[in-house]
């Protein structure tokens, strides 16, 4: 029989793995980047609250999503699929964000507030 602690050494096994992939995509975005661009980016995902699944694509998003980021020098445009708007109390929202870092990348995440 498994105990909480087993339960609770598997989830932060997860955890880990999650951080480390995403940690590798970023690593990935700023070889790409300048050390400015990247400090903004860092910056916006701390401004997007909780964020997970980092990813680049050659995908581009849909235009129907692109919104004016005029609060950031170098990140003039992010597109975003918000699929929670406001959930049952209001003030939960949660989506996907494209950011071009290249003429053919985009670093693409998941984001919860």
């Amino acid at each position: 029989m498994e105990t909480h602690e087993d339960y609770m050494n598997v989830w932060a096994k997860a955890e880990n793995e999650i951080y480390e992939k995403n940690q590798e995509v970023l690593n990935l975005v700023k070889e790409m980047v300048s050390q400015s661009f990247f400090e903004e980016l860092e910056e916006y995902l701390e401004e997007c609250d909780n964020t997970s699944q980092y990813n680049l694509t050659n995908d581009s998003p849909n235009d129907k999503h692109k919104q004016d980021e005029s609060d950031y020098e170098l990140i003039k445009v992010a597109w975003v699929n918000q699929y929670r708007n406001g959930g049952y109390t209001g003030d939960d929202f949660a989506g996907q964000i494209w950011i071009k870092i290249t003429n053919e990348k985009y670093f693409t995440f998941h984001y919860e507030m």
